[in-house]
């Protein structure tokens, strides 16, 4: 399934140390979910597909880990040198 993520819950937003909390978007059925960072990265691994729109085009979001450990998420880089994920809203 292929869920587009737009909105994310963070701590402190300015802060580069704290991780995302929350992802929420709208899935491929056309319901709302808001998941947390580590259920998106377990879905990612179980084969869902998750993205976000940027400018109209589509960057798809992978998991990964640091240093093996933790369950983080990310976009694949693309042309913009923003951050993808952290650039989206606050979910309500």
């Amino acid at each position: 399934m292929t869920n587009q993520i737009t909105c994310i819950t963070k701590p402190d937003r300015e802060s580069s140390h704290e991780a995302i909390q929350f992802v929420g978007g709208v899935n491929g059925e056309g319901g709302l979910f808001k998941i947390s960072r580590e259920q998106c990265y377990d879905y990612i691994k179980q084969g869902y597909t998750f993205f976000v729109k940027v400018d109209n085009s589509r960057i798809d979001v992978e998991a990964y880990q640091r240093n093996g450990q933790g369950k983080y998420i990310k976009t694949y880089p693309d042309a913009t040198k923003k951050d993808n994920l952290l650039s989206l809203p606050p979910c309500p």
